[in-house]
């Protein structure tokens, strides 16, 4: 597995960071802070992670056997019962745009789940060259939009990446890797469907548990573009040494 702890900058203000993107749809900020205190994590353990964007969307595991491990600024999920649950449960309502960034280090490719609220609405690392999305629609109706890689596996295992879906109010979805908008397909494009999050690291308190480390998650309430979004991307792939 790839160590990057030498690779994350010393020279990174978190209020610098914060203005280089529209700060007010700036929804949670699960931050890697090691390079703020001599290599110690303050804002994560394996109970609390702090969220940092002001808004105190913090993810939280209470019960001992369901924590994730502290590693390398972020946390390790054990792909079978590791998760956390948010202080606050995040409604993105239909016809409201988003742009989800995670640096995570992958263990297992295949039904990975990061964020969730219920088995119909989750986000997911489906296979090594897929990315699925489902959202609730009108009605009771579900979408499900599938990302497929045009250049086959592209999520590997045991490397440090950066992950970024964006949806605009039209629903329009796009996905990005290391900053760099992934050529490929995606069924059921647009899907402006409703996304509740409240799980981290698994599905539904349940199931399709997340194998691997996550680094840092930062989630806007706008699908950012131009500036905003490579911003951003500077930001984190400075900060973890992607390319």
């Amino acid at each position: 597995m790839l160590s990057i702890g030498s690779h994350i900058s010393p020279n990174i203000d978190t209020q610098e960071f914060i203005s280089l993107a529209a700060k007010d749809k700036l929804l949670v900020w699960l931050r890697n802070s090691r390079q703020f205190n001599g290599g110690a994590n303050a804002s994560c353990s394996e109970s609390e992670w702090v969220d940092v964007s002001g808004h105190n969307n913090h993810a939280v595991m209470e019960d001992e056997a369901a924590q994730a491990e502290a590693s390398l600024g972020g946390l390790h999920f054990d792909g079978s019962s590791s998760y956390m649950d948010f202080t606050t449960k995040m409604e993105i309502g239909q016809e409201t745009g988003f742009a989800i960034f995670t640096v995570m280090t992958l263990d297992a490719n295949t039904n990975e789940v990061w964020l969730s609220d219920s088995a119909n609405e989750f986000i997911e690392m489906q296979t090594s060259s897929k990315i699925r999305i489902k959202t609730t629609g009108t009605g009771s109706g579900n979408i499900t939009s599938v990302f497929t890689s045009g250049s086959g596996a592209m999520f590997g295992t045991g490397n440090a990446m950066l992950i970024t879906i964006t949806r605009t109010a039209a629903g329009e979805l796009k996905v990005y890797k290391d900053g760099v908008e992934a050529a490929g397909t995606i069924s059921n494009n647009p899907n402006a469907g409703a996304i509740d999050i409240f799980n981290l690291g698994c599905r539904n308190d349940a199931d399709r548990f997340f194998d691997g480390i996550m680094h840092e998650l930062v989630f806007y309430e706008a699908a950012l573009s131009g500036d905003d979004l490579s911003n951003v991307h500077s930001y984190l792939n400075s900060k973890f040494g992607l390319s």
